[in-house]
């Protein structure tokens, strides 16, 4: 009999079963690759427009949100005057864009959606109901981009029910059924396995691979906006500390059911989401008529969004113990590693074999075998705007939750914002409008109540801002910390519903779909917009300078 890798001294002590055939169960673990025919389509493209699942999708979706904002503005309009309400000559395209934070934003995400969302109970009374619904997009990074199910915990990060050591074993399967399968196992996919169980344990039917959610009913009825996730590629520049130096100039990568790519220029491609892992060369499949499926691991992608272990700089503890105990998560997530190999610095990214290599549509990516990815939030952009103002996806309106902790108490401030409006500038994109400095933001009181950004430029993308702020909590729980009360959560679920809501104003509903229609609606307005847009603009069109363009990058 083969010598078994020395993996199974750990998974014989969690299932006392060493008679059991692990090397069976191994290739049936779903977190490992599997083997499929390859598609008659390419498996990579030039950037050159949306495609065609996603535009398929975007046409499809435009039928249900076009009847969902016509819902929405009746509904404003029962609570105006007659002769007073909205009309429009077309529904904008709206976004939804949810910052990183971890857990912070998970859960103050998880309140602003329910205040906007038709089908959740947990949204009152809100005014907003229906507004979910009307988006065609869902961007999310980091703890943003957590929000995937309807229900959420209520204590520490796994749910109550589940032990640690039920979910460690399951967890060290599918670890070591990847490795056995080839692909090298690390801290982004140990991870992973805790968000799976966090996530979806108790969601039934849910797919474990992001292109998965193409066979979802909700995806195949059009019901959902499309959801995007966006991570960062490493250089791997390494100081004299051993420590990566994640730029503003990292490239963004998103990841979406049908596609994984990225915008930036001069590396404009995609490669096909689900075939993600297939040894390729110039975009043709080595191992053809086969290729490899399942290697998109939702939890992974969500990982990967997340991960910044690369802080760890160039020291990775090295143990393979297991403690059992939520508050020593972080040591048990370098543990499960620890009983595949020895962790090393690699083990500090999300590895995703690169679709481009000897691509000759993508030159600058073309040399590297394996891509090193990293937390979308580490450049400064801690809202995955990049998207989401790509001229191709034509969004008139991005609705940005930001749950940054930008300043010394842990709010944002409109840093991310800011910084995304250089880089737009500096590469000539010009859909993002005029953001100002975070100073200036909070010396003129913005960063604690919403703001308009784009009203009175008819030719860039207009964005509600919705930021953070201690309304019935404090809302600022570090992005490291994973132990939350049961209390804890519901509260910050519901402070992000204020946020939502700016804190139940009466009038803040009209004035939001004021700034829904300042574009779509050719400047003719109901009256009470005047005085909303006076409100909450930026610029005010009063003679307020353009923001400074001094990058603002943070580490």
């Amino acid at each position: 009999m083969a010598t078994l890798p020395k993996t199974t001294t750990l998974l014989c002590a969690l299932f006392l079963v060493c008679s059991w055939a692990l090397p069976s169960f191994f290739t049936l673990s779903p977190y490992s690759p599997t083997v499929a025919q390859c598609p008659s389509t390419p498996l990579i493209r030039s950037a050159i427009g949306l495609s065609a699942g996603e535009a398929f999708y975007r046409s499809r979706r435009d039928r249900v949100t076009h009847r969902a904002f016509q819902q929405y503005v009746s509904r404003q309009n029962e609570q105006l005057s007659l002769g007073d309400g909205f009309t429009y000559h077309r529904p904008p395209t709206i976004a939804l864009a949810s910052s990183g934070g971890k857990i912070r934003a998970l859960l103050s995400g998880a309140g602003v959606v329910q205040a906007m969302d038709l089908r959740d109970p947990g949204s009152g009374n809100s005014n907003l109901k229906g507004l979910y619904q009307a988006m065609s997009y869902h961007a999310g990074v980091d703890g943003g981009a957590y929000l995937w199910q309807r229900s959420f915990p209520t204590a520490t990060l796994l749910p109550s029910h589940i032990r640690p050591g039920r979910a460690y074993a399951e967890i060290a399967l599918d670890l070591a059924a990847k490795e056995l399968n080839g692909f090298q196992s690390t801290l982004a996919d140990s991870l992973g396995g805790l968000l799976s169980f966090h996530l979806f344990y108790d969601v039934p039917r849910m797919p474990r691979t992001l292109s998965g959610l193409l066979r979802q009913s909700m995806f195949n009825s059009f019901e959902t906006p499309y959801p995007i996730i966006t991570a960062l590629k490493s250089d791997r520049i390494i100081d004299h500390k051993g420590c990566d130096q994640i730029t503003n100039r990292s490239l963004q990568f998103e990841f979406h059911p049908y596609e994984t790519g990225t915008w930036e220029p001069g590396h404009r491609v995609f490669a096909q989401t689900g075939f993600l892992g297939t040894p390729l060369a110039d975009g043709i499949p080595l191992t053809q008529p086969t290729c490899l499926k399942s290697f998109d691991s939702l939890s992974l992608i969500l990982a990967i969004s997340s991960n910044a272990f690369y802080r760890f700089c160039s020291v990775v503890p090295n143990t393979n113990l297991l403690t059992g105990e939520w508050g020593n998560m972080e040591n048990d997530l370098i543990g499960l590693i620890g009983t595949l190999h020895k962790p090393t610095h690699l083990d500090e990214y999300g590895l995703i074999p690169n679709p481009f290599f000897d691509s000759s549509l993508a030159p600058g990516l073309s040399a590297e075998e394996t891509f090193y990815m990293v937390d979308g939030t580490s450049a400064g952009e801690n809202v995955p705007l990049w998207p989401l103002i790509q001229p191709e996806r034509k969004v008139d309106v991005i609705v940005v939750n930001d749950n940054s902790d930008d300043t010394m108490d842990g709010y944002p401030n409109g840093a991310s914002l800011y910084n995304t409006y250089i880089r737009s500038r500096e590469i000539g994109l010009d859909t993002m409008p005029a953001i100002p400095l975070p100073e200036t933001l909070q010396m003129l009181g913005l960063k604690t109540r919403p703001v308009f950004f784009g009203c009175h430029d008819s030719s860039v993308i207009t964005i509600i801002y919705l930021p953070n702020h201690a309304y019935n909590i404090s809302s600022n729980k570090s992005s490291y910390d994973l132990s939350w009360s049961a209390q804890d959560v519901v509260d910050v679920i519901a402070n992000g519903r204020n946020v939502a809501t700016n804190g139940q104003d009466p009038t803040w509903p009209r004035c939001l779909t004021c700034a829904l229609l300042v574009k779509v609606n050719q400047g003719l307005l109901p009256s009470h917009c005047s005085a909303c847009l006076r409100q909450y603009c930026w610029p005010r069109d009063d003679g307020l300078p353009n923001p400074d363009l001094a990058p603002i990058y943070e580490d």
